[in-house]
């Protein structure tokens, strides 16, 4: 085992050790930090999985971005389709603390409250009779006229300027960050494996924290899912 390993499965061991600390401290903070996520409709309904040939599309938040959105003085939201189900992925983004680890001077850091994922109620609006896209609880479900895999890599293409991680690097995100105060490593978002997957492994980019907001950009998210869905791009 190299030197830079033995680093490296140090560095990953001790994410996970402060990991197990401030899950506790971020029960606690969790309720604060996402009051301006809460969802005041919430009826606690069960969302059946989409069937084959469809996919959901969903906005999920959680006390760790809803902190990180008030430092920077943008609102963001986890965002993604799925075909699993929006409540399977809500529990999965959770377990893995997606998006909850920064890169700082001393490394990889977990920090606290991105364990809590909740997905946003999205109220419906109209759509052209033609439109792919359908309005369930907590999602936008997608008619696909491509496969899914298709439709995942043309979403990402179209919503590549709204993404947090790309906004950051512009002109005008180094600006904005900079007239706050806010470093960029504070703002760049990693996932690290938690159980299972080698140490040695770097963290993995969160590349689907959007600046969008469920209410007032729905109608822009509903145009881009249409095509996307159609493959008209």
């Amino acid at each position: 085992m190299t030197e830079k390993t033995k680093k490296i499965e140090s560095a990953v061991k001790a994410i996970i050790a402060k990991a197990l600390r401030d899950a506790a401290e971020a029960l606690t903070t969790g309720a604060a930090l996402f009051a301006d996520l809460a969802d005041p409709a919430d009826t606690g309904e069960i969302i059946p999985p989409p069937r084959r040939g469809y996919a959901d599309f969903y906005f999920c938040g959680c006390p760790g971005l809803a902190a990180l959105s008030r430092k920077i003085g943008v609102t963001c939201f986890k965002a993604g389709a799925t075909q699993q189900g929006v409540l399977i992925r809500q529990r999965d983004l959770a377990k893995d603390f997606y998006a909850g680890t920064a890169l700082g001077d001393g490394g990889y850091t977990l920090e606290p409250g991105w364990n809590a994922w909740e997905m946003r109620q999205i109220h419906s609006i109209s759509v052209a009779p033609d439109s792919a896209v359908s309005f369930v609880s907590r999602a936008l479900r997608v008619k696909l006229s491509v496969p899914f895999h298709v439709f995942e890599k043309n979403l990402r293409h179209e919503m590549k300027s709204l993404a947090l991680h790309e906004w950051i690097k512009t002109p005008a995100g180094k600006a904005h960050l900079a007239a706050r105060g806010v470093r960029m490593s504070e703002v760049e978002r990693f996932t690290v494996p938690m159980f299972g997957d080698d140490p040695r492994m770097p963290p993995d980019r969160a590349t689907e924290i959007y600046m969008v907001k469920p209410r007032t950009d729905l109608s822009k998210v509903v145009a881009i899912l249409d095509r996307c869905a159609k493959g008209e791009i």
